[in-house]
């Protein structure tokens, strides 16, 4: 309509070329509005189920009758100072959550000193919290622990919890059906990907 009235305006005081341009730009500008503006405000910061089916290591483990880790993958990387594991836990409600809940991951070595840790707010980094995640909702969480290498070589567990940031509590943990503890234990996750 903006396109019609500037080409009436334009038959008196412009040429009408600048009037079509400026209707083929608006019109353009309304074309592409959908995909660059509005798109993104509606794109859902849930995984489709299928993602977790492609998963290298899967879980059962149930945290509090919340939530469930489905599954994570990892992948290190090795420099001349340390290791730097990146992993991505995937996560599903099992049920609404009311609360926003953090995971942590940490790594033990022999002796069962904590070597490196990694805490994340659960969907902190897409914007979607537990509080507000539905039943079904997968959502991963990224985790990274630098380890010097002389410590890396001595990782003996990896453990992997979820806890309400506000007390430090944590959801009870059941590993096919059977209560294990407050944490689930990974297999090493300290493959070399590259140097």
């Amino acid at each position: 309509m903006l396109a019609v009235g500037l080409w009436n305006v334009a038959c008196k005081y412009i040429e009408r070329s600048v009037a079509v341009a400026v209707g083929i730009g608006l019109l353009g500008l309304a074309a592409a509005a959908p995909f660059w503006v509005i798109q993104p405000e509606y794109q859902t910061p849930t995984l489709a189920k299928w993602q977790a089916w492609t998963l290298p290591h899967r879980s059962d483990a149930t945290f509090g009758d919340k939530i469930r880790l489905l599954g994570y993958r990892a992948e290190s990387t090795e420099s001349s100072e340390q290791l730097v594991v990146n992993m991505t836990l995937y996560w599903q409600a099992i049920r609404h959550p009311e609360l926003d809940y953090s995971a942590f991951v940490h790594a033990f070595d022999e002796s069962g000193e904590l070597v490196a840790q990694s805490d994340v707010g659960l969907g902190s980094d897409r914007g979607y919290p537990s509080s507000a995640w539905w039943a079904e909702d997968i959502v991963p969480s990224q985790h990274t622990l630098m380890l010097p290498l002389d410590a890396a070589t001595k990782v003996a567990e990896i453990r992997v919890g979820v806890y309400f940031w506000a007390d430090q509590s944590r959801l009870p943990v059941v590993e096919g059906g059977v209560p294990v503890s407050d944490f689930v234990t990974l297999e090493e996750p300290m493959r070399t990907k590259g140097n």
